[in-house]
């Protein structure tokens, strides 16, 4: 299976928040990730799913995403 594998730059890119936020989303668990040497990278596959689950929880249940809060 030949899956595209992406550097949290590219995600942030993708998804047009700062890196920091994405590295978060990964410690929390809401990001699958592989790791090979020090690199994370995450499957494409895995962005998509993480898509999915904020579109059903922002778009029909009217809960909170998992998106990480900024403590200030």
């Amino acid at each position: 299976m030949a899956e595209n594998l992406l550097t949290v730059k590219n995600v942030a890119k993708r998804l047009a928040i700062g890196r920091t936020t994405v590295y978060e989303l990964i410690a929390n668990g809401g990001l699958r990730t592989i790791k090979i040497g020090r690199c994370r990278r995450i499957p494409e596959s895995a962005l998509e799913e993480w898509i999915a689950r904020q579109v059903g929880v922002l778009g029909g249940q009217g809960g909170q995403s998992e998106m990480p809060r900024h403590r200030r």
